[in-house]
């Protein structure tokens, strides 16, 4: 990777040559968080702008884009959490993982009287710089910036682009995404219990907007809260039948309520409207393990290294289906396999973990334990 790519920066138009490559063959595109540089306060722009381009390239003609909760998990797992920068060599192994030509990605700040993009296309299967971008909005908000977007991508693509608030951003209510945006912000940062504020005012602003009830769902699972997760969670699968997210969400409560038939029926939803989650089968595997249902959940559990080999539990859970079956080269295989994508972590559960006690004295679990890894 040259270091002329290293510096390439922030927010992104599509440019005639991407548009070239974009004829035929669809052009998958991986967005990542715009980070914020000198924005204390506007950390919930970033992402916002990004989930705005990523609905954007997904409503064009040639185009797809990876959600941006697989974006965030992957760099997550990779030692860079949410609003943090990341180089473009970690970003390229993203893109390469996902099966994807094209990256966006930028920076930005922003105070209470203006917002300042750096920003960049690159196709890194050239190597080439498709397009750059800066631009200042001032005064700004956050609906003028999508809409500053919206505009040169409309002009690099020479074609017009969605503009329906409600279908882009998930509501109709300015009120509404700002507080979910800032609330999200909030829990991704770490600060949960603040979050939840925003999260229900976002909700009381527009009663039908999911995203904020998936959200204060997910956070009281977290905490435990597996009534109140309930109570949000059953409202969004009302609001949203066909919303994947929601049926998962529900199915997981459900599955720490023990209530395990009325999780398997959610997290099959959950299946039949997105099937290539690894999150949903590692749940439903978990579900099929808890009643029994060995070979079931090893089935579930191999979707899920399938659909994302680095998926160190999967593994995991792999070696620990196997280890009930008593099939030794099953655990083996497995136990490699989650020591290699989850480290140390995996080796300090292992030392305590009871499904493994019969093979401690094998001189291939042992050698497993004494790895020295980076």
């Amino acid at each position: 990777m040259t270091k002329l790519l290293r510096h390439a920066a922030a927010l992104v138009v599509m440019a005639s040559a991407l548009i070239a490559c974009a004829e035929g063959a669809e052009r998958r595109v991986v967005v990542f968080d715009f980070t914020p540089r000198q924005a204390k306060g506007y950390e919930w722009v970033g992402p916002a702008l990004a989930e705005y381009v990523i609905a954007l390239l997904r409503g064009a003609e040639g185009f797809s884009a990876v959600e941006r909760a697989v974006v965030v998990r992957r760099l997550a797992r990779l030692g860079y959490p949410p609003y943090t920068a990341s180089p473009l060599e970690v970003k390229d192994r993203i893109r390469e993982e996902l099966g994807a030509g094209v990256i966006v990605e930028g920076d930005y700040d922003a105070d209470r009287s203006s917002l300042r993009f750096r920003g960049s296309i690159i196709d890194m299967e050239t190597g080439e710089l498709v397009s750059n971008l800066q631009f200042r909005l001032s005064p700004f908000t956050v609906f003028d910036a999508q809409r500053e977007l919206r505009s040169r991508l409309e002009k690099e693509l020479g074609r017009k682009l969605k503009n329906d608030m409600r279908e882009l951003l998930g509501t109709g209510s300015k009120e509404a995404y700002t507080e979910f945006c800032m609330g999200r912000a909030l829990y991704e940062s770490g600060s949960g219990a603040e979050a939840g504020a925003s999260l229900e005012k976002a909700a009381g602003a527009d009663p039908s907007y999911v995203a904020p009830l998936l959200l204060l769902g997910r956070i009281n699972l977290e905490e435990t809260r597996f009534e109140t997760a309930l109570k949000h969670l059953q409202k969004a699968v009302g609001e949203a039948p066909e919303n994947p997210e929601a049926h998962f969400l529900l199915g997981y409560t459900m599955f720490f309520l023990r209530v395990l038939d009325g999780a398997q029926e959610h997290l099959r939803a959950a299946v039949r409207l997105k099937g290539a989650e690894p999150d949903y089968h590692y749940v439903s595997g978990m579900v099929h393990f808890e009643n029994g249902e060995l070979e079931s959940a090893l089935g579930e559990f191999r979707r899920v290294v399938e659909l994302d080999p680095g998926f160190a539990e999967g593994w995991y859970k792999i070696a620990v289906v196997h280890s009930h079956r008593m099939e030794e080269e099953g655990v083996r295989s497995a136990l490699e396999k989650a020591i290699e994508t989850g480290g140390k972590d995996v080796q300090v559960r292992l030392e305590k973990d009871r499904d493994f006690d019969w093979l401690r004295d094998r001189t291939w679990f042992k050698a497993l334990m004494r790895r020295r890894l980076r």
